[in-house]
């Protein structure tokens, strides 16, 4: 297929169709956490417990605590605050964290430059616990040069992935054992010689797909052997190397599935699952794109970055690939994380750097 080009600059106000589009999204409320936002890119984590999507709570990371709420009037709507405590060690900082819906339950997965912990959603019980020390993974003398853990997906309802400094990527296996969940590493994986900026997932018709990034530009695409526990390259993408890769997504209404890329350059991708050729560019922002989120249902792009804008894109089965659909400047910030609040797309919230504010706009 030809490379498609789209550009996401402003147009003048005369322009009838952007002025219809700017308008699909307002502001709603504000949402204060506790603590303000870390500088650190996907810096916003949703979760649902209802098919509503009522009792949803938005959760981010600043230095060693990650801080969660819910938005919406829920009676009895939990607080969520973790903090990591790794033994023997100091000033530990969560490079990573993610929401990871496992069988029957919804684990938090916390990564630092130490290692990994994971806890139940509220992060009330730890279950599981990963050092790097004491199974090799070097550090550089304690000085986080790049977040030592970056990346976290869930693969189904039984495996967890998470991307090292390294470039390679740890899979966990969680399964339940009579009333607690047990974990354990089934293997290590490298494809990349750069640090694993990202990764995302999703069950595709070519079973269960991982997309991963690194820092210098280059995207692989994995599946999943379950009975092996074995991630299994099916496509790398190294002719966009040169910004680093800072966003991930899977969507798979599309054919067999298309992996949307967000790269430092300010530029999103479409990669085809599995071969991984190149369907659209979009020249989306004019700066590194800091959060990115897919609505499942609908194929709504959602994307943010530095140069201070928030765009939604629709992904279609039929017609254009991608079309640009609303975009509105958020002012005095620097968002660091965008996501949807329900798989239609009908609202989203975007947090911003040293803010204590989500902020929310719906249709």
């Amino acid at each position: 297929m030809a490379l498609v080009w789209y550009r996401a600059i402003p147009l003048p106000s005369t322009h009838s169709t952007l002025a219809k589009v700017t308008k699909m999204y307002e502001k709603l409320k504000s949402v204060s956490l506790k603590t303000s936002v870390a500088a650190q890119v996907k810096n916003l984590q949703v979760v649902s417990f209802d098919a509503d999507w009522k009792e949803i709570y938005v959760g981010v990371v600043r230095k060693d605590t990650f801080t969660a709420e819910c938005p919406n009037n829920v009676p009895e709507a939990a607080k969520v605050t973790v903090k990591y405590q790794a033994k023997d060690k100091e000033n530990a900082i969560i490079s990573t964290s993610k929401w990871c819906p496992m069988e029957n339950c919804t684990l938090l997965v916390l990564g630092s430059q130490y290692g990994l912990q994971i806890y139940d959603w509220d992060g009330s019980n730890m279950v599981y616990e990963f050092d790097f020390l004491e199974h090799g993974v070097m550090g550089d003398e304690k000085q986080i040069v790049g977040a030592m853990a970056r990346g976290i997906a869930a693969l189904g309802n039984s495996h967890i992935a998470i991307g090292l400094h390294t470039g390679e990527i740890l899979l966990f296996h969680v399964e339940l054992v009579e009333d607690s969940y047990q974990c354990r590493m089934v293997g290590k994986f490298r494809n990349h010689v750069s640090p694993i900026t990202d990764l995302a997932s999703s069950n595709t018709k070519q079973g269960k797909v991982l997309a991963s990034g690194d820092s210098s530009g280059i995207v692989t695409i994995w599946s999943l052997e379950e009975e092996s526990g074995t991630l299994v390259q099916m496509a790398k993408m190294e002719d966009w190397a040169g910004f680093p890769v800072t966003t991930l997504c899977i969507w798979n209404k599309y054919k067999e599935g298309i992996v949307a890329a967000g790269f430092g350059s300010g530029h999103i991708r479409l990669f085809s699952i599995p071969d991984g050729r190149v369907l659209c560019e979009i020249a989306a922002h004019n700066g590194w794109i800091t959060g990115m989120d897919l609505a499942s249902q609908s194929g709504l792009l959602l994307s943010c970055a530095e140069d201070g804008y928030v765009r939604v894109w629709q992904l279609a089965t039929k017609g254009p690939l991608a079309e640009h659909w609303f975009s509105k400047p958020v002012e005095d910030c620097v968002m660091t994380g965008a996501k949807f609040m329900d798989p239609r797309g009908s609202a989203f919230c975007v947090c911003a750097y040293d803010s204590p504010d989500i902020q929310v706009f719906a249709m």
